[in-house]
């Protein structure tokens, strides 16, 4: 991407990827301002265009960003509007063509009361055509994670229609879209890319092709966008051209024609070698456009999508210009931002194909169109015997201008800009720099003239004034400003065009300039964000980094660098929350509390603990000193869990709840191990083996026991091998030759074939536990490796827990001094198994099943607590608090 403007590469982009980042959101998000969600990905792509590795596919990138988008909606929207959206969703009205001989109208429905993380899935395998490896890349998750999300999203559509899983998959990867975004629109939405691109670089959006090398990279970005219009090219390396539905309309041909048309007249307009600067106007009819000459110069042209030729403008030696639409479509604004002799502006009228050039006394800046598209303001800077600045008005109905603001009579430097524009109203603001005043001028049209009607006046250096004077400056860029929060500091980053040097400085209220607290340093640039404390004398400083600090606002003094994994969040009395990486038993997160302590020492202590590779925590309130909120994500299954953790007997601990759902802290245990082939040791005696153990499709296996029995050890381990078409697959170490181990065959998981079940026993802690050893079989396995454990429970119960009528595999670990009892529930599924942790689920050292009144509950406490214990019922995947 070296050499090629990023909007350039982003608008390609757009062009190419728009309709399928817009399926992403129909089919997976509760919005129906979708258009609006493909806008943010857009924009995050052009903001973030640096972090875009060059070895990564764009498409990847995109849905990585727009998958982002959806999370931070999602976030920003309650939890009742969200849902409510959630449930328009699913029944809103489905596809009208049907491209399969299966019921479309039925899939599509089922298809949407999936949850999200499988719609997701499903989407991006079957409708975009990712691997499993990208799809992966794309939810920032594993493979294997997103294959079991693909195996229950189908498991479950199997079970709710009345369709194979091969016929699911066909017509999941056809099902019909929805509407294009008109021609019109995806315009008006590049236009607001390169308006964007404005705001960050005040630079005209144009493209030099100054050198072969950008000639060839534009080239090579054109033939890829042809490719990617004409075909839909998977990641499995097939080609499949798009088609179009038989049962078509009249007037859907129509209107594909013309979309045609469209798209043949920007092709042909973009493919000229010669381009170097193209904007649509307001409704995508008429264009604008700038293309180099043999001699050097530059031709500006006007065409309609219609017209077989253009209409040359205006012919200019050098390009550097910016251009601007009225809001109406009848001008065009031409000039030069960036120019310190700009004092002219060059005006089209779009009806007549003419220029109009029009001379002002100053240097222009701060040029806005008037909302009815008949006029523009504009900052001009007067160079008189007194220097001054002018708000003007030039009306192009008219042909004259009209000064609405000026420092001249007041002899004063005064500053102006002009902040807001409506049909009738206006405001600007004056700032008197070497005073530290700043005044709110508003101006109405009344008769068609512009005309003051109020006034606004603020105390010397207010802050009104710090705010609009950081806002203005020409000569630094301003960036993470933050108001204390009783507004009487502001804590803001400022950058020097010139140098791209940083530094962070403290400006509070009544003062005539601000403090440095930190000179220009590198790692500046690495703020995210500043937060006041409550009572306003420290901010926390995020860093993109994952890491964060604080600073005394009193002497300016800071605390060491601390890690987080999210944005840390104040709470009372000065503490801190935090999510960060903890090693504790192999937990992955946790959740921290830091209390800012003298001597700018922060003391932590982790209150909760979880797999991070399972979800994620977020702090989402802390009012009361004494009491903080925590909501669990578990991002494998789409659960969620809401947490409370109170501070009490000089510790923090997590509050009882009534109901609490299980499966927010469910988890996978994919295949502990593949079962490699290989023969049991000559020196090895048989000493047990199963008749001929039916495993499914037909297939049959036995099962060998192996112990040594030359060894001097009274009790000899005992191994396991399975036999089947002729060949050896070693278990591995299943209890002992004494020991009277079961082998059985039952159906657990969903996959059509029987797991061998090897009932055995184990050393745990220095004891032996009853441990039963869960053996799947793949018989199309493409390397020959037809056997894996897929589960290892000790202590494994059959029990109806919930009495729905159907048993749960119940486990039961620890019951000792070093591991007190946890009961854990197993739930098979497609090819595996997943557990669930009551202890962890109540937030208790210890779970324990047990009978009571001739119903099955969970006591759960802690071990240093004998006095305090709850009892819980298991009921429809959720646990309610009986006592």
């Amino acid at each position: 991407m070296i050499g090629v403007k990023k909007t350039v590469v982003v608008e390609d982009w757009f062009d190419a990827y728009c309709e399928e980042v817009k399926q992403f959101f129909v089919y997976v998000t509760p919005s129906k301002e979708v258009e609006y969600l493909v806008q943010d990905t857009f924009k995050h792509a052009l903001h973030h265009f640096s972090s875009y590795q060059q070895d990564q596919h764009p498409k990847t990138w995109l849905f990585c960003i727009a998958r982002n988008v959806v999370s931070a909606q999602a976030q920003d929207q309650s939890n009742v509007m969200w849902k409510r959206l959630r449930n328009k969703k699913k029944e809103q009205n489905v596809p009208k063509d049907d491209e399969t001989s299966l019921n479309g109208n039925e899939i599509y429905l089922a298809f949407c009361k999936l949850p999200e993380k499988q719609r997701e899935v499903l989407f991006l395998n079957l409708m975009i055509g990712f691997s499993f490896s990208r799809v992966a890349e794309v939810l920032h998750s594993r493979e294997k994670k997103v294959k079991k999300k693909y195996d229950r999203a189908l498991r479950e559509l199997e079970e709710s229609l009345s369709y194979s899983r091969h016929q699911l998959e066909e017509a999941i990867s056809v099902l019909s879209k929805e509407e294009s975004i008109p021609f019109e629109r995806k315009e008006s939405m590049k236009q607001e890319l390169r308006l964007e691109m404005g705001k960050n670089e005040q630079k005209p959006l144009y493209v030099k092709k100054s050198s072969n090398k950008k000639s060839i990279i534009a080239g090579v970005s054109a033939a890829l966008m042809l490719l990617t219009a004409v075909y839909v090219i998977t990641d499995r390396g097939e080609s499949q051209t798009e088609s179009t539905p038989a049962d078509n309309t009249e007037g859907e041909k129509e209107e594909q024609q013309k979309q045609q048309s469209v798209y043949e007249f920007h092709g042909n307009i973009k493919s000229q070698p010669n381009l170097e600067y193209m904007q649509y106007a307001p409704g995508g009819e008429l264009l604008l456009y700038v293309q180099s000459t043999d001699d050097g110069q530059y031709e500006i042209a006007l065409q309609n999508r219609s017209e077989e030729e253009p209409t040359i403008l205006n012919k200019i030696a050098t390009f550097d210009h910016e251009f601007r639409w009225s809001p109406n479509g009848k001008y065009i604004v031409m000039y030069k931002e960036d120019d310190e002799q700009t004092t002219s502006i060059s005006f089209i009228d779009v009806e007549k194909r003419e220029v109009m050039e029009r001379t002002f006394e100053a240097k222009l800046h701060n040029l806005i169109w008037d909302e009815d598209g008949n006029g523009v303001f504009f900052k001009e800077s007067i160079q008189a015997s007194n220097q001054y600045e002018q708000i003007t008005y030039y009306s192009l109905m008219d042909r004259e201008e009209k000064v609405i603001a000026s420092g001249e009579q007041d002899d004063k430097p005064y500053n102006y800009s002009i902040q807001r524009t409506s049909q009738s109203g206006m405001k600007v603001d004056k700032l008197l720099l070497n005073e530290g005043l700043t005044t709110e001028l508003f101006f109405e049209k009344q008769e068609g003239e512009w005309a003051k009607v109020d006034e606004k006046s603020y105390a010397p250096y207010s802050q009104a004034f710090i705010d609009r004077y950081l806002y203005s400056r020409d000569d630094k860029t301003v960036k993470r400003m933050s108001w204390s929060r009783n507004n009487e500091k502001v804590i803001y980053i400022e950058e020097d065009d010139d140098t791209q040097l940083r530094k962070i400085n403290v400006w509070e209220v009544g003062d005539k300039g601000p403090q440095t607290i930190i000179p220009q340093q590198e790692d500046i640039e690495n703020v995210r964000s500043f937060t006041w404390s409550p009572d306003n004398k420290y901010v926390l400083t995020s860093y993109t980094l994952f890491n964060w600090n604080v600073y005394n606002m009193d002497d300016f003094s800071y605390t060491t660098m601390k890690e987080a994994t999210q944005e840390p969040v104040w709470g009372p009395n000065n503490q801190i929350a935090v999510i960060q990486s903890v090693k504790a038993n192999g937990a992955g997160e946790g959740v921290s509390v830091y209390t800012l302590q003298n001597n700018n020492l922060l003391k932590g202590e982790t209150i909760y603990t979880f797999n991070s590779n399972t979800g994620t925590a977020t702090i989402y309130g802390w009012d009361d000193p004494s009491r903080l909120n925590v909501r669990f994500e578990n991002r494998e299954f789409d659960e969620t869990a809401y947490l409370s953790f109170k501070y009490q007997q000089d510790e923090w601990q997590r509050v009882v709840k009534d109901t609490i759902n299980v499966h927010a802290f469910q988890s996978s245990i994919w295949g502990l191990d593949r079962i490699q082939r290989d023969e049991p040791y000559s020196m090895w005696e048989e000493i047990n083996k199963t008749s001929s153990l039916s495993i499914g499709d037909g297939k049959e296996a036995t099962v060998h026991l192996f112990a040594n029995t030359n060894t001097s050890k009274a009790n000899a381990p005992a191994f396991a091998y399975i036999q089947y078409d002729d060949k050896w697959f070693r278990v591995g170490r299943v209890g002992y030759k004494e020991d009277s181990i079961q082998v059985d065959t039952k159906q657990y998981t969903s996959d059509e074939t029987q797991e061998i079940v090897i009932n055995g026993s184990k050393e745990v802690d220095g004891g032996f536990v009853q441990q039963s050893f869960i053996i799947g079989f793949n018989p199309t396995d493409d390397n020959g490796n037809y056997f894996k454990k897929i589960a290892s429970i000790p202590n494994l119960q059959e029990i109806d827990v919930d009495e729905d009528g159907e048993v749960e595999l119940v486990s039961t670990e620890g019951g000792h001094q070093l591991k007190p009892f946890k009961t854990v529930l197993f739930l098979p599924h497609f090819e595996t198994f997943d557990r669930i942790n009551v202890a962890e689920a109540t937030g208790m050292e210890y779970a324990r099943l047990m009978k009571k009144g001739g119903q099955y509950v969970i006591k759960t406490g802690r071990v240093e607590n004998t006095e305090t214990a709850y009892t819980y019922q298991y009921r429809n995947g959720e646990l309610k608090l009986i006592d």
